[in-house]
C-alpha cells in the first residue's frame, strides 16, 4: 500500500518533533516511523498508509475482528448487546454523568460503526441518535438498526446540523485522523452551546515504552494524544477542556445491579486504562460545567 509523510506535528503543526521509534506492522510486514511533538508531546506515525486505501482496511473482515485490528469485533458486540450495555452503563455512563444529560437529547457517534454505541443511547437516555462511518457496510447496518447516517465523513455533514447536537461521542476513533484538527473544529460547528465532547482514545507512554505498546498498530492508529496534547487540540478550536469525573454508583440506570463479584470483573480489567482516562479531558462549547 502506497504511504504519505507528515513532516508536521498533525495537533499543532510545529516541526520540531523527533524519531522515537520504528514500528513494524501488525499485518502489513512493513516499518512505520514513529516521531513525537517536542512542543505538544503528540505521538504520531510519520509515514502512514494513504487514506485512499482507508476502503480496504474497513472492510467487512475489518468489523467482525478478522482485519487490520483484531481487538475489535462490532458483530460480536452485536450478539452480546445485554454484556456490553452493561460495561457501557458502568463507563461511558459513569463518566457522563456529571453533566447530567436529559432524556431525547440529539446524539451523534463519530465512526458509529455498526451502531452499538448509538444503541444503547437510544436505550439509556431515549436519545434520538445519529451516526458518521466511513465503511458502506457498517452504514447500512447501522441503518437498519434505527439510527440516522449523516455522511460517510464529517466533511458531509450540511449546514443544517449547525449547534444541532446536545452531545458528540467519539470511541476509539481519535487515533486514526491524520488531521485531527479538522474534525475539532467540525465538532465545535455542530455542538449547541453547553454541548459536550466525549471519546475515548489511548495516551501515549513514555518513549522506551511506545515500541512495545499494544495499542500502536500504525496501519491504523496513526494519532495519539497525551493530556496535555488533546488539551491543545480542543482549546485550538474554541472548546473548553473540561476535568472528568467517574461517579461509580449510576443512578441513571437501573437495569444491571450486579453483585459485588460482578461489580469487580467490570471495574478491575479497565483499572489503569480508566486512571489514564481520568488524565484526559472533555470537553464542552461555550460555557464550562
Amino acid at each position: 500500500m502506497d504511504r504519505v509523510i507528515r513532516k508536521e506535528c498533525p495537533v499543532c503543526g510545529s516541526e520540531d518533533t523527533f524519531s522515537v521509534t520504528q514500528k513494524r506492522g501488525t499485518v502489513l510486514s512493513e516499518f512505520f516511523t514513529i516521531n513525537r511533538c517536542k512542543k505538544c508531546t503528540c505521538v504520531f506515525v510519520v509515514d502512514p498508509i494513504d487514506p485512499k486505501h482507508l476502503d480496504e482496511i474497513y472492510n467487512t473482515e475489518y468489523f467482525s475482528g478478522d482485519g487490520m485490528d483484531d481487538s475489535v469485533n462490532y458483530v460480536e458486540n452485536i450478539d452480546r448487546q445485554n454484556y456490553f450495555f452493561e460495561k457501557y452503563d458502568y463507563q461511558i455512563g459513569s463518566e457522563l454523568e456529571q453533566y447530567d444529560l436529559k432524556p431525547g437529547l440529539k446524539w451523534l457517534d463519530l465512526g458509529c460503526a455498526l451502531g452499538n454505541v448509538l444503541d444503547w443511547a437510544s436505550d439509556r437516555y431515549s436519545a434520538r441518535t445519529y451516526g458518521i462511518e466511513l465503511s458502506e457496510f457498517a452504514r447500512k447496518k447501522a441503518q437498519s438498526r434505527g439510527h440516522q447516517i449523516i455522511g460517510a465523513t464529517i466533511e458531509d455533514v450540511t449546514k443544517e446540523y449547525r449547534g444541532f447536537f446536545d452531545i458528540i461521542t467519539c470511541y476509539e476513533v481519535l487515533e486514526h485522523l491524520y488531521e485531527p484538527n479538522k474534525i475539532i473544529e467540525s465538532v465545535e460547528y455542530m455542538l449547541k452551546d453547553g454541548g459536550v465532547f466525549h471519546y475515548s482514545t489511548g495516551a501515549p507512554p513514555k518513549n522506551h515504552r511506545i515500541n512495545k505498546w499494544q495499542y500502536l498498530r500504525p496501519e491504523v492508529h496513526i494519532t495519539f494524544y497525551s493530556p496535555k496534547c488533546i488539551a491543545e487540540l480542543f482549546t485550538r478550536n474554541n472548546l473548553t477542556p473540561v476535568p472528568r469525573q467517574y461517579i461509580p454508583v449510576n443512578r441513571k440506570f437501573q437495569y444491571y445491579k450486579p453483585s459485588w463479584k460482578g461489580k469487580i470483573k467490570l471495574h478491575l480489567p479497565g483499572f489503569l486504562v480508566r486512571v489514564l482516562r481520568q488524565m484526559q479531558p472533555d470537553a464542552v462549547k461555550g460555557k464550562k460545567f
